[in-house]
């Protein structure tokens, strides 16, 4: 059995401190947020390595955002207003990854 634990960031400021200090292996953002936006919390993971995979929430697709334009750490997005269940299904792709699974980016 796997087990997760939750961390939550109150702003894109706080997630980019937080990847800074620990590894984090699935983050679920938001694009708009106060201090830094969902764009640049990505291209910090880009620019900094970090082995994560990214999920963005958005009312917004990607491809309204050239930040996404390399979708290297992109593991999929969530559609708002309806997450429930893209979210149940990122979690069981990402727990199937971790078993050694192959698995694609997907929008939900």
């Amino acid at each position: 059995m796997l087990a997760f634990e939750i961390i939550q960031a109150s702003n894109g400021l706080e997630a980019i401190n937080i990847l800074s200090g620990r590894p984090i292996d699935l983050i679920i953002c938001d694009y708009n947020m106060p201090g830094k936006n969902g764009g640049e919390v990505y291209k910090y993971i880009l620019e900094n390595k970090k082995p994560c995979r990214f999920v963005l929430c958005s009312s917004e697709r990607t491809t309204n955002h050239p930040e996404f334009d390399n979708n290297a750490a992109l593991f999929g997005q969530l559609q708002k207003p309806n997450i429930i269940d893209g979210l149940k299904d990122v979690i069981a792709q990402f727990k199937n990854d971790l078993q050694g699974k192959n698995i694609q980016t997907t929008t939900y």
